[in-house]
Parts: C-alpha cells; structure tokens; sequence
C-alpha cells in the first residue's frame, strides 16, 4: 500500500511502494495530486486526507481537506479522481467541495444511503462565514454519479480476531480489475476513521472473481465469483459457508409498533428503499395530531422510532387507539396503536 503525506507549510507528498528495501519515490508531482502549483506557490495547507473510488472505475480517487480558513486558494478542499496512468484529476474545483474561508480537519468517505457508492463528509472548524449563512457547519456531499458503475462492499466481524476486524486486510479480483486490496482502520489522516465497512468498484465488470480476507488472528477466508452490486456480511472462519447479503427495502414499508398494546412506550417500526424525506406522527382516531415524532431525512434501511406515550407538550396521553402515520414522498402509511393504562 502506498503513501499520502499532508503538510500545512510544504508540498503533500504521495509514496510509492516499490517493495521491500526499496526507498518510497515521492510521486505526487507525477501524478498531479502536489499541493503546489508550477509557480511554485503552495496551493492549500492540507490537515488531512482520505482516499475511496468515489466513482466506482476500480481506482481509489483522493479528498484532500485544507486547514488554512481564508478566501483565498490556499484553503481550498481539493477533489481528486483517479484516472489510473494518467494521474489524476482535479474535479473539486468550482463546486461547493472547496468551500474557502473555513478550516477543515478531519473528513471522511462512506456510503450513506446505502446506494451504492461513497459520499464525502468534511468536518468544519473555525469560520470566516457568519453561522446565519451557515458558518461552521459540517458538510455532506450526496454521490450522485458514483452507481453508474458496480460495487461491491463487505462488513467483516471477527470472532478469533476482534469484533471490528480492525487490521484485516481483503484482497479482490475481477476481470478488468485483477488486483485490489482494502485494509479495515481505526483511523486515517489527521482526526479522520471512513466507516469500517469496505468499499470496491469494479466498473462494468458483473463478477468478483475472488474475495480474499486474511484476519488479524492469521486465519484466511476465500470467496469465489462473488455478484456485485451487493453488501455482504461476512463473519471469521465462515469461507466454508455463505457470506449473508444485506438485503435492502425495495419499498417503503411500515411494519407497524411492537409491543401492541403498550404501556407506557413502544417502537414503531418501518423502511426505505432510499435515503428519503420522512415524516412520522401520532394521531388521535379522527387524525387529530398528538405528536410528531420525526421529520427529517432518513438512510435506507429498516428505521425504528420510539413513541413514549406523550404528546407534543409533554403531557402523557390518555387510554385509547391512535394512529401512527408514516409520510414519504407523498406517499402516506397509517398503522393503529393501542395505549393501555
């Protein structure tokens, strides 16, 4: 594995690892990803960086986050995709990715949506922007480009290693992409940890031909023409058996509130095929409103809510039969709950 060095005064250095007893060769000028420009000049002073194939093309592209929180180049987040030999390319630039007059320490890369590809959260220090126009607020970049090609990603837990998997490190091979390799961190870069669960692309190739994970306690599983476009469970020891895949909604379901009758609380349970505008309240039997209980976005995924039997003021709601009501994208769902005293 290689190498990136962020550096708040000097140039961002990229090492290649040519092998053992070899010396890194500093790369990052060759391959365009130096924080300085032909005049010299230092571009950004970078606290951070982390790395993920954004576009699912099967490189690993690069998020660089500047420290330096002036209106100026040198405190511009930098976005850089990897187009293999040639380098790489700068296509942060011009968007809100840059976001100058903000420090930024710490940043991130992981599916959040569960669709299929990475997005980008960035942390936000101390602004230049007052926080009536959103100063100091962290950012979240949705991918909306990155599904168009295949994926593939894998939630390892270890039994004889530990739980998190931490130190694994996985090796994927596919037909026009015969080598990759992901290794589970507590943390990369400078305040930074991507989520634990490993992401691959593998652009237009439909198969994985091998998936081999070697645990930190030594033992080895091997996984052969494994589908992509999936999330797999995969737990230690488990290469004789069948990886578990993730099954995600393909529709928004309300599966209804457990217990029913409750007293003085219960969860209310449902599901989204996407990440989604979501509105959940608690009505009397003629649909008068008791209680919103949430309204916000949401991820995919099956969502729990709990309901503690109050209304909007606090106040604890009487006996009777309510109705919890679920609304996505203009679609409403109703469920009846029973509250018992």
């Amino acid at each position: 594995m290689d190498l990136y060095v962020c550096d708040n005064e000097q140039d961002n250095r990229l090492h290649r690892n040519d092998g053992d007893g070899v010396v890194w060769p500093d790369v990052a000028k060759t391959l365009h990803v130096c924080n300085r420009d032909a005049s010299g000049t230092v571009k950004d002073r970078s606290a951070t960086a982390v790395w993920g194939d954004i576009d699912n093309d099967g490189d690993l592209d690069l998020l660089v986050v500047s420290m330096y929180g002036l209106y100026n180049a040198s405190s511009e987040n930098r976005l850089y995709r990897n187009d293999g030999a040639a380098g790489f390319v700068e296509i942060g630039y011009g968007t809100d990715i840059v976001d100058q007059g903000q420090t930024h320490y710490a940043a991130a890369m992981g599916d959040i949506d569960n669709d299929g590809d990475l997005d980008l959260y960035i942390e936000t220090g101390p602004s230049l922007i007052s926080v009536a126009l959103g100063g100091g607020m962290d950012l979240l970049f949705e991918n909306l480009v990155g599904n168009k090609n295949h994926w593939l990603q894998l939630r390892l837990t270890g039994v004889k290693s530990n739980r998190s998997a931490i130190g694994a490190r996985i090796r994927c091979a596919s037909q026009n992409h015969p080598l990759q390799i992901r290794e589970v961190q507590g943390g990369n870069g400078y305040n930074s940890m991507n989520p634990l669960t490993q992401h691959f692309g593998f652009g237009q190739d439909t198969v994985v031909d091998s998936v081999i994970i070697r645990w930190p306690s030594g033992i080895v599983d091997r996984f052969v023409n494994v589908a992509v476009n999936q999330i797999l469970d995969i737990t230690e020891g488990s290469a004789t058996g069948v990886a578990s895949r993730v099954e995600m909604p393909k529709m928004v379901n309300l599966q209804g509130n457990y217990p029913n009758p409750f007293n003085p609380q219960t969860v209310i349970q449902f599901s989204l095929p996407r990440l989604e505008k979501v509105t959940l309240k608690v009505t009397d039997i003629l649909g008068r409103e008791v209680r919103t209980l949430f309204e916000n976005r949401l991820l995919s995924g099956h969502q729990q809510v709990r309901w503690d039997g109050r209304d909007n003021a606090n106040r604890p709601a009487a006996s009777g039969v309510y109705l919890c009501q679920l609304t996505v994208d203009g679609v409403v769902l109703t469920h009846r709950m029973t509250l018992l005293k």
